[in-house]
C-alpha cells in the first residue's frame, strides 16, 4: 500500500479532516493534500508527528514509504527498456 492512501486511510479511520490532521502536523492543508495523493512525500520530519496523531507503528510508515520507491524504480526501468 503506498505511504499516500495509508495516510489518508489512518486519517478517515480517526475521523479527522484534512485540515485538522493538518493543523495537528503544523503544515498546510495543501501540503497534507500533496502528500494524500501522492504528489509528494512528507519528509521525514513529520513522521513522529504522523505516527503519534495516527497512532500508527513506525514501521508500517517505514513499509509504506519503501513500497512506493520500489514501485517508481520499477516504472523507470520499465520506461528506459521501453526507450
Amino acid at each position: 500500500m503506498c505511504l499516500a492512501f495509508f495516510i489518508r486511510r489512518a486519517r478517515y479511520s480517526r475521523g479527522l479532516s484534512q485540515e485538522e490532521l493538518a493543523r495537528k502536523l503544523g503544515v498546510s492543508r495543501a501540503t497534507l493534500a500533496n502528500w494524500e495523493t501522492d504528489r509528494f512525500l512528507p519528509s521525514f520530519k513529520y513522521w513522529p508527528k504522523l505516527q503519534w496523531v495516527l497512532r500508527i507503528p513506525l514501521a508500517e510508515l517505514v513499509n509504506a514509504r519503501e513500497e512506493k520507491r520500489s514501485e517508481r524504480l520499477e516504472r523507470k526501468q520499465r520506461q528506459r527498456a521501453s526507450g
